[in-house]
């Protein structure tokens, strides 16, 4: 969890130094994206993840690869 978190603030970082220099679809994609991985960290934070640790793994892996996702969309310009 505490990695998901860092790459989660990476990516928040990433996305407001690019704020004006990315247009506001690609800001958009980039915001869902991080919604999208907050999900997963939901489900494991709240959902007691420590009964299912593969599924827990799985969703913080998926966490992990939208927020990723949403630098590299926002690095493209």
């Amino acid at each position: 969890m505490k990695a998901a978190k860092e790459v989660e603030q990476e990516a928040l970082d990433a996305i407001k130094q690019a704020r004006r220099n990315v247009s506001k679809k690609k800001l958009s994609e980039a915001m869902a994206m991080i919604e999208k991985g907050r999900e997963s960290m939901r489900i494991v934070e709240y959902g007691g993840g420590v009964h299912n640790k593969k599924y827990s793994v799985m969703l913080l892996d998926n966490a992990m690869d939208n927020f990723e996702d949403a630098i590299d969309l926002i690095s493209e310009e």
